[in-house]
């Protein structure tokens, strides 16, 4: 909801502001629910995943 409205202020709801086809698409993957868990577990939050523009600029490489 934040995304869209910022999108929607600057009439730009067309072409980002929320995840659908055809839409510009910036976000990342996290390795949990991050609305849900502690705080303690919140602090360990990692990145797994990051796109921009709908494709993928980084993924984290699994640790040994």
């Amino acid at each position: 909801m934040w995304t869209w409205n910022a999108a929607y202020l600057t009439f730009d709801e067309d072409i980002k502001g929320s995840l659908e086809p055809g839409k510009l698409a910036d976000f990342i993957v996290v390795d949990r629910d991050v609305l849900t868990c502690s705080d303690a577990e919140f602090r360990d939050t990692r990145v797994l995943a990051t796109f921009l523009g709908g494709r993928e600029v980084y993924r984290r490489v699994p640790s040994l």
